[in-house]
């Protein structure tokens, strides 16, 4: 049989827009979903874990209702930008992988099994370190609601 270099040609530019085309679906949905406000801004992907609005005791005797959100953050290699909300602290945790985080000039490394806490509004670039390919990192946020 003899093989057709055409083919192969047509064929591979066939699968290389498929491809294009799947990724930049993939970016624009995951850019409408991200919603304003109360979560993190990034481009990793997300699995929600937990999102529920309890009641806690203040000064005063009174209740203040706070928004809990517990999600999973799939990062790839590269580094990632990611925003805490503005009005929501945290604490993060690294599930599975070593990554190093940069807040400002400062970086820490994190392995699985840290956790640190995230105040309001802390922009950071967290970078997947060698050999790790991807890294879970879990937030647990808390947002006081009115």
């Amino acid at each position: 049989m003899i093989a057709c270099p055409t083919r192969r040609m047509l064929c591979d530019t066939g699968i290389s827009v498929f491809i294009f085309v799947f990724v930049a679906f993939l970016f624009f949905t995951e850019a409408l979903c991200q919603a304003p406000g109360h979560e993190p801004q990034t481009s990793a992907v997300k699995t929600s874990r937990l999102s529920t609005t309890v009641s806690v005791p203040s000064q005063g005797g009174t209740t203040q209702k706070v928004l809990i959100e517990i999600d999973d953050w799939r990062f790839g290699p590269g580094d990632t930008l990611m925003t805490m909300p503005a009005d929501g602290a945290g604490v993060m945790s690294v599930g599975n992988g070593t990554i190093s985080v940069r807040v400002g000039g400062a970086s820490k490394t994190y392995y699985t099994g840290d956790y640190w806490p995230v105040p309001a509004g802390t922009q950071m670039t967290i970078s997947i370190q060698r050999p790790t390919r991807g890294a879970i990192v879990r937030t647990v946020i808390a947002i006081p609601t009115t």
